[in-house]
């Protein structure tokens, strides 16, 4: 199980990828540089927000629209 600590300095972003169909992982979780594929998250304690057209970076490029930005909290997945 992997944890993650969301701060302003470093947010923790969450979208689908359907490029992860065929293998269960279509959840993705990306801090900083990494993104980890995972099957779902377990998030707790947390401020976040979620906006029409708020994707950026690998989230958009992988066709997200929509992502999940957590700026404080703890989020858990299974890689």
């Amino acid at each position: 199980m992997k944890t993650l600590i969301a701060t302003n300095e470093a947010p923790v972003t969450v979208y689908y990828c359907k490029a992860g169909i065929q293998t269960g992982t279509t959840v993705r979780v990306a801090q900083g540089k990494e993104v980890w594929h995972t099957a779902g998250v377990h998030i707790t304690n947390a401020t976040a927000s979620m906006v029409h057209d708020n994707s950026k970076g690998k989230a958009k490029a992988s066709g997200a629209r929509c992502v999940l930005v957590l700026t404080s909290g703890e989020i858990q997945f299974k890689i």
